[in-house]
Parts: C-alpha cells; sequence; structure tokens
C-alpha cells in the first residue's frame, strides 16, 4: 500500500495566481484578440482557467505532440516529435 498523496500548494493559491496571470497578461499584451495556444493533454486544465481569466477576446487552439524516442518513424518528423492542430474555438 503507497503513501497517500498530500496537498503540497492549496487549490485556492492556485487559483489565485492563475487569476493574477490572466490580468497581467490582458495588462500588458496590446488591446485587441488573442489566440492562446496549448499543447495537449497537460495544458488543458490549466489553460481552460487562464483563459477565463484574461479579460479579452481569446481564440484558443490546441497542439498534440507525439514522441517516438528513439524511433525514426515518421521519416518527416525531426527531433523524434510530432506536431499536429487541433480545433479552435473563440470567447469574446
Amino acid at each position: 500500500m503507497g503513501v497517500p498523496p498530500r496537498e503540497i500548494i492549496p487549490a485556492a493559491a492556485i487559483a489565485r495566481r492563475v487569476a493574477e496571470l490572466g490580468a497581467e497578461i490582458g495588462a500588458r499584451l496590446p488591446a485587441g484578440p488573442l489566440t492562446v495556444v496549448g499543447v495537449l493533454r497537460g495544458a488543458f486544465m490549466f489553460m481552460a482557467d487562464l483563459v477565463r481569466a484574461i479579460p479579452r477576446e481569446i481564440t484558443c487552439d490546441f497542439l498534440g505532440v507525439r514522441s517516438y524516442g528513439d524511433a525514426t518513424w515518421p521519416r518527416r518528423s525531426r527531433g523524434g516529435a510530432s506536431c499536429w492542430s487541433r480545433t479552435s474555438s473563440t470567447r469574446a
């Protein structure tokens, strides 16, 4: 039986920091629409919270990355990885 997980950073502290980041992004970048690109799958939850905290029109897109380790397939990929774009959505 393993050791149960323990909380390292409280959820409220993470939510507070994400809200701060959203406000900072909104303040530092020039006015206008913004495209936010996340890497699937790990960025999904964080990105969803972050884009809700950015006070402007947002377009979201996702990249998928697949590692092939030492394999050489597919040959067109570089560095043992391939990327592809997923669907986009817009939030005003």
